[in-house]
């Protein structure tokens, strides 16, 4: 009787020892739901896409002192500081969009003392950027703006109004995920619809007509180039 229950007890043991001990339990071998999904590492994306807002500051050149008599209207050169600040959004693509707003610290001239005196300018740029390069660190983008500039902003009304496109080149430095700093310069030509000037008439039309008065023509083309320097936050 020993054993009969002696072999019955070695014929069912003998799977168990001759299991191998490496093989694949799906009881013990599967991870919990959910680990294969947490364990899965995704690189940090260097676009940052998300909203953007920043400050910023530097200098526009070029016609950008208001002149205003009543025989001219026009805008004479120089260069001026401006401060401002912008806000957008950056897509996952290389694409951002954008509206910069900035203050100028201008000049406009006073006929009465024939001097130039202190007067607020101020710049609207809505912009539509393209990102060439992107590292973690560095980044280099371009694109194009559309520019309204009013000069010499006061209550009684503008001195000169200016709309028209603009290029911007730019190159940022990343200081961390969310947030870098950049230098920009941008270049625009703009249309200044209050600009007007008074042009006499040639020698052929005085000999037909010696009565002729000068003729006021109105509006012209001008030009300004800005240096920018700024700090963005994105993506937050």
């Amino acid at each position: 009787m020993r054993c009969l229950t002696l072999a019955l007890s070695l014929l069912l043991a003998a799977p168990a020892l001759a299991a191998d001990p490496d093989a694949f339990d799906p009881l013990l071998d599967l991870p919990p739901e959910g680990d294969a999904r947490d364990q899965t590492y995704e690189a940090p994306d260097p676009r940052s896409p998300g909203f953007t807002i920043g400050g910023f500051g530097g200098w526009y050149i070029g016609s950008v002192k208001s002149f205003l008599t009543k025989d001219r209207s026009t805008l004479t050169s120089g260069s001026r500081p401006f401060v401002g600040f912008g806000f957008g959004g950056r897509t996952r693509s290389p694409i951002e969009l954008g509206i910069d707003i900035g203050l100028g610290l201008g000049q406009t001239f006073l006929p009465k003392y024939n001097i130039n005196v202190a007067a607020f300018d101020l710049i609207l740029a809505p912009r539509l950027l393209v990102h060439l390069y992107e590292s973690p660190g560095l980044g280099v983008y371009t694109g194009a703006a559309g520019e309204a500039i009013l000069f010499d902003v006061e209550p009684a009304g503008l001195n000169q109004a200016g709309i028209g496109p603009a290029l911007v080149v730019g190159l940022l430095r990343r200081l961390g995920p969310h947030s870098f700093i950049f230098a920009e310069v941008t270049a625009s030509a703009f249309y200044d619809l209050l600009a007007f000037k008074y042009v006499p008439p040639d020698e052929e039309a005085l000999l037909e007509d010696p009565t002729l008065e000068p003729k006021r023509e109105d509006g012209e083309w001008y030009g300004i180039a800005r240096f920018t320097l700024g700090y963005r936050l994105t993506a937050f």
